[in-house]
C-alpha cells in the first residue's frame, strides 16, 4: 500500500516503526546504546523517541528455556520505547543491536512498516505556534518537571521506593 498524502507543509516517508518493551532503569541505557548506532533523525531533529508511562509486563517462563520455568505470571515495571527507522537494512542492524543491550534474552520488540511526516523546511517559519521558533520557549508544567526529575533521580538507583508511585502517576 502506497499512502498518497501529500501538503505544502509537509512530505511523508515511509518507514518502520519498532517499539521495545523494557524494564524501566533500562530504558535510557538501551536508547543511549541505539543512538549508538542510529542517529534517529526526524527531520532537523536526532535522537527522536517516545517513551511511554511506566506500565507492567508480564510473563511466565516456560519449561525447556533459559531461566526456570515459573509457576506464577511475573510483573515488571516496564516502559514502551519507540522510534522511526526509515531504512529496512538499518531496522535489522538496530535491532540485533537492541538484543545485544536489552537486559532479557527474549526483548518484546515490535516491528511496524508506517508512514511518517516531515516538514518542508522554509515554510511557516514565521508561524508562532511552532515550537522550533526562536523566540518561544517550551514550556512545562511544574508537576511535570518534579516527576521527571524524580524519575532521573530514581533511575540512578537511589530512590527505589517510589518507583512505582512516579511510573503509576500516583504522586503529586
Amino acid at each position: 500500500m502506497t499512502l498518497s498524502l501529500s501538503s505544502k507543509r509537509f512530505e511523508t516517508e515511509h518507514g518502520f516503526e519498532v517499539s521495545v518493551q523494557v524494564p524501566n532503569v533500562h530504558e535510557e541505557p538501551l536508547l543511549d546504546a541505539i543512538s549508538q548506532i542510529d542517529a534517529l533523525q526526524y527531520g532537523d531533529y536526532d535522537r527522536v523517541s517516545f517513551v511511554s508511562a511506566c506500565g507492567l509486563q508480564r510473563f511466565r517462563s516456560l519449561p525447556g528455556g533459559r531461566n526456570a520455568a515459573s509457576e506464577n505470571v511475573l510483573d515488571v515495571p516496564c516502559e514502551v520505547l519507540s522510534f522511526f527507522i526509515g531504512n529496512e537494512d538499518r531496522v535489522a542492524v538496530v535491532v540485533q543491536n537492541i538484543y545485544e543491550h536489552h537486559p532479557y534474552e527474549e526483548p518484546v520488540v515490535l516491528i511496524q512498516p508506517t508512514y511518517r511526516t516531515l516538514h518542508r523546511a522554509g515554510l511557516d517559519e514565521d508561524n508562532q505556534t511552532n515550537s522550533g521558533t526562536a523566540s518561544r520557549k517550551i514550556g512545562c508544567p511544574k508537576s511535570i518537571e518534579i516527576k521527571l526529575g524524580k524519575r532521573r533521580h530514581e533511575r540512578s538507583g537511589r530512590l527505589p521506593s517510589e518507583v512505582w508511585s512516579v511510573c503509576a502517576g500516583l504522586d503529586d
